[in-house]
């Protein structure tokens, strides 16, 4: 809840997501749509914006955090 109303009221409407901890890459994510639920959970509609790699894991307040470097995928238009 604290990391989405962040998320939200920061004015970026984006986090990150890797899929387990044991893994060292992620995507970030951009919050489409954001419905607070009555019962205090959230329904979201996201969508990938660009991958990353976690170098140093963290926390705040509860929830992980990460120092991370950016992936510069090739443009695919780019291959002849």
């Amino acid at each position: 809840r604290l990391m989405m109303r962040r998320c939200i009221d920061s004015g970026r409407r984006e986090f990150g997501m890797v899929a387990h901890p044991d893994l060292e890459y992620g995507t970030m994510l951009y919050i489409e749509q954001f419905h607070q639920l009555p019962d205090g959970r959230s329904s979201l509609e996201t969508v990938g914006m660009r991958r990353f790699k976690v170098m140093q894991w963290g926390s705040k307040d509860g929830y992980a955090t990460a120092r991370v470097e950016w992936i510069v995928d090739d443009d695919p238009t780019d291959r002849a």
